[in-house]
């Protein structure tokens, strides 16, 4: 085995449900909002990374946004797929949040 492979699929499974949820955000594009904790939490595991993004306008604002690398992207797609699979299909999990 490869001495640099990170089984991130493994690491994502180890996450609370919290950590979690916010990961399934930002993986989806939805950066804002998260608590601090959660995020820098996500970012010393190497599970989302940083950058700095400069709003303009009038009053430019230099805000942080946040990003899944995409190895990461790679497994977290991969164990969604299971997830989906091991939950009975797409049908029984729309149907489980439609109730």
């Amino acid at each position: 085995m490869d001495e640099s492979y990170i089984d991130y699929e493994w690491m994502i499974q180890a996450l609370s449900p919290n950590q979690r949820h916010v990961l399934d955000l930002i993986a989806i594009n939805e950066d804002r909002g998260h608590h601090p904790r959660t995020l820098e939490s996500l970012e010393r595991r190497h599970l989302i990374v940083a950058r700095d993004e400069l709003l303009g306008g009038r009053f430019p604002v230099r805000i942080k946004r946040y990003d899944v690398p995409t190895p990461v992207h790679m497994a977290w797609c991969a164990l969604c797929a299971k997830e989906v699979e091991a939950a009975g299909g797409i049908e029984a999990i729309e149907a489980k949040y439609a109730s």
